[in-house]
């Protein structure tokens, strides 16, 4: 018997985890003298290596990977024929650049440098409403860091003292936000159904700004692909509802609206008013009395409104209402959509007209407004701006003499606040058309008002109906001050049926098609003053397109960045050709590539639900992140789309 032979006496495999066998077989292959047969051989070696891995040997780059060991082994002398580039010895051998280790030294490491990073990104930030989200959001990722270093318990205030001490005492959570997530739910995964950490705060007992903060850290979870049947009814009118709030302002008298929504950016506006001195009585659901007999001007100059109103871009309208009852207000820059620049200057102008004179604080980013005596005066409006209107509309009521507004907004919304100013006594002529005429008068009285169905969510509901191939009803949608609503969604193909004041869309089982012009160029929808289509809905035509037979140009004239949202429709597989800041092109897919389920964050609230449109019309699951952002214009949406049978659950991000 031949004496055995240890591995560690003899000679060193290059590679060794393709065995002594693989290298010996290289070796006879090298010595071999005929260039066919040695060729033979080569790829005869070169199948064995790729049994090891038989799941990567057909792979080009595997394969490539699998000749250049090849080459190694034979230490780079081995002359055969190779599909690929023969690697270089030289090459091979030298040895890559350092790679500069990290340096970063923190403070407490358990919480590591993004946390740090997070922090400073906060400190930048402007003081407003998601402001004191993300610094609750830092930490209760401050607080789980933490628990996972160490498993034991950890008490508020030391995850807050290490917040003021890593921000240099910039950030703090406020009193209202607290406390953070239970140490139990923040070391638990998430389960199936997505409950994750819940906040220790009852919902019964949460306060609008609580359920605000609450909103932009939660995420909806979708199945879609899922056909959705039945009836639905469409909220009161969220951007009647801030025009109307406003006008509370006007008297002393109480003021009694009825089918104000129940979203984010009304509460905020009802909130304001009780800061600024209303007293508020909710007299059923979405029913609400209103008396100004008390209000608090100080208010106006407070941390607290400035704080308020920022996050608030509604909170603008209040100025005309404070001329023109008190002589003084106050603008904070407001907040509102992240949807490009949306100019001021038609309140400023109008209202300068008629006497008032502003004061701006560059380090607050705020104006202070003043007006001895407001004088009725002949304006010609740059633009149709419908909040200018309504802010120049509610001072003018009130001032001396005559007004006449040129070039107003006539918008359905404006018409119901002009229908209410004269039922509480002012003068005003020409409602409903751009010419409006107002006698001021020196008081008004209250009244009570109803507010209009929101137009912009009966459209919502019409897109979720054609996208997801649902028979869906909208209930009482006062058709008469839909304008040219149904007929832009009749061009994209969408079967639109009257049936007393209801819309019933039929489940679109066969798709739609576009409707091209009669020459045959491809369809342009874009935005224009009332009758015109309103802008708050090209982002819903948008996403119905994806999915149509044809192809559409989207054109957003007022706003410069409504449409940057593609960029998550583009990774669900719309195809989408984003021209410029103001035009998209849509190319429907006719149904042939379902959109597919993806993660992505709510910008804004009509992107947000119609990306929450597309997420119920995909396949597989999709999570918005950003809610909150949804929440400011759609009460309830989650609970009132599972009554249409969708699967969709509310989880905290």
């Amino acid at each position: 018997m031949e004496t055995l032979q240890y591995n560690t006496k003899r000679k060193q495999l290059i590679i060794p985890e393709y065995g002594r066998h693989i290298h010996l077989m290289i070796e006879q292959a090298k010595a071999e003298t005929n260039i066919e047969e040695r060729n033979k051989k080569a790829n005869a070696i070169i199948g064995v290596m790729g049994n090891l891995n038989p799941h990567l040997r057909d792979v080009p780059d595997f394969q490539h990977k699998l000749w250049d060991q090849f080459f190694i082994m034979a230490n780079f002398d081995i002359d055969v024929e190779s599909p690929y580039e023969k690697p270089e010895k030289e090459i091979l051998e030298a040895k890559p650049d350092k790679l500069a280790y990290p340096q970063n030294h923190p403070k407490y490491r358990f919480y590591g440098n993004n946390i740090k990073r997070m922090i400073d990104v906060a400190i930048n930030w402007e003081e407003n409403e998601l402001k004191e989200v993300l610094v609750f959001t830092i930490a209760n990722h401050m607080k789980k860091s933490f628990l996972n270093w160490n498993k034991d318990t950890v008490d508020d205030a030391v995850i807050l003292d290490h917040l003021d001490e890593l921000s240099n005492g910039k950030l703090k959570v406020s009193a209202a936000q607290l406390p953070l997530s239970e140490s139990s739910e923040l070391l638990k995964f998430k389960s199936k159904n997505g409950n994750g950490p819940k906040s220790n705060i009852p919902t019964k007992s949460r306060n609008h700004k609580t359920q605000t903060l609450l909103a932009f850290m939660e995420s909806f979870v979708i199945e879609g692909g899922k056909q959705l049947k039945g009836s639905i009814t469409p909220q009161g009118a969220k951007n009647e509802a801030l025009q109307i709030l406003c006008a509370v302002l006007l008297t002393s008298e109480p003021i009694t609206i009825h089918n104000i929504p129940d979203i984010v950016d009304v509460n905020k506006l009802i909130l304001l008013l009780k800061n600024l001195g209303v007293r508020v009585s909710q007299k059923g659901q979405g029913s609400y009395e209103f008396q100004s007999d008390n209000i608090n001007l100080d208010y106006l100059n407070s941390n607290q409104f400035k704080i308020d109103g920022k996050g608030l871009r509604g909170s603008i309208m209040l100025v005309g209402p404070m001329l023109a009852r008190f002589g003084k207000g106050s603008i904070p820059r407001p907040g509102g959509d992240k949807i490009g620049r949306r100019r001021l200057d038609t309140h400023f102008e109008g209202l300068i007209k008629l006497g008032a004179t502003f004061n701006y604080n560059k380090e607050d980013y705020f104006y202070s407004v003043e007006a001895k005596e407001l004088i009725g005066a002949d304006l010609l409006l740059d633009e149709a701006s419908v909040t200018g209107t309504a802010n120049i509309l509610m001072a003018a009521v009130l001032a001396k003499g005559k007004t006449t507004l040129y070039n107003a907004a006539c918008e359905p919304y404006l018409q119901q606040l002009c229908s209410m100013l004269n039922r509480m006594g002012a003068d005003i002529k020409g409602i409903g058309s751009n010419l409006l005429t107002i006698q001021g008068v020196k008081s008004l009285q209250g009244t009570t008002h109803t507010l209009l169905p929101d137009m912009i969510e009966i459209g919502s509901w019409i897109g979720l109906a054609a996208m997801t191939k649902s028979e869906i009803t909208i209930k009482n949608v006062r058709w008469e001050f839909l304008g040219q609503m149904p007929n832009v969604f009749r061009k994209l193909g969408i079967t639109i049926e009257k049936k007393g004041d209801d819309i019933y869309i039929p489940a679109h089982t066969h798709g739609y098609e576009i409707q091209n012009y009669i020459d045959g160029s491809i369809l342009t929808i874009s935005d224009a003053p009332w009758p015109g289509f309103t802008p708050d809905l090209l982002s819903i035509v948008l996403v119905i397109a994806t999915q149509a037979r044809g192809s559409v140009l989207i054109h957003q004239k007022m706003f410069e960045s409504r449409l940057f949202f593609v960029d998550k429709l583009i990774d669900m597989g719309a195809q989408i050709i984003l021209c410029d800041p103001h035009r998209a092109t849509v190319i429907g897919l006719e149904r042939k590539y379902p959109l597919r389920g993806v993660t992505m964050t709510s910008p804004d609230i009509r992107a947000g639900v119609s990306l929450l449109i597309a997420a119920l019309s995909a396949e597989g699951t999709s999570t918005i992140h950003n809610i909150g952002q949804i929440d400011r214009g759609y009460q309830y949406i989650d609970q009132r789309l599972r009554n249409l049978g969708a699967e969709i659950q509310r989880i905290d991000s």
